[in-house]
C-alpha cells in the first residue's frame, strides 16, 4: 500500500531507560538528522531523554515508575531538550502516590 500522507517530521523524541547508551543513541540521532521545511528552511527537533536508576529492585522500579508518570506531561511540552538523570535521590513520592503503592 503506501503513505496516505506524507511522514511527518519529528518534532519531540522521548528516550526512556536506565542505560546511559540509549540516552547517548538518542542524542546522537538527533543531532545528525536534518529536518527542512517546505521552504527548505532547517525544522528543530527536540531530544529529551530520562535515564532512570540502574538495575533498580522491584520498590525502586515501582517508585521509579511512578515518579515517570509524573513528569511525563511536563516533559512531552517542554519547548526544548531536556536531559533528566534520576537517582535513588530523585526518587520522592507524593502521599497520594505512596499509599496506592505502598
Amino acid at each position: 500500500t503506501g503513505w496516505k500522507n506524507p511522514p511527518r517530521s519529528w518534532k519531540n523524541v522521548l528516550s526512556i531507560g536506565d542505560s546511559s547508551a540509549e540516552q547517548l543513541a538518542l542524542q546522537d540521532v538527533i543531532l545528525r538528522r536534518v529536518q527542512k521545511d517546505r521552504r527548505g528552511l532547517g525544522k528543530y527537533c527536540r531530544c529529551k531523554t530520562l535515564k532512570l536508576v540502574n538495575e533498580p529492585d522491584l520498590p525502586t522500579l515501582t517508585k521509579e515508575l511512578c515518579q515517570v508518570a509524573i513528569l511525563l506531561q511536563s516533559l512531552v511540552f517542554h519547548d526544548g531538550d531536556t536531559d533528566i538523570e534520576l537517582d535513588d535521590s530523585d526518587i520522592v513520592l507524593t502521599e497520594a502516590v505512596q499509599d496506592g503503592y505502598t
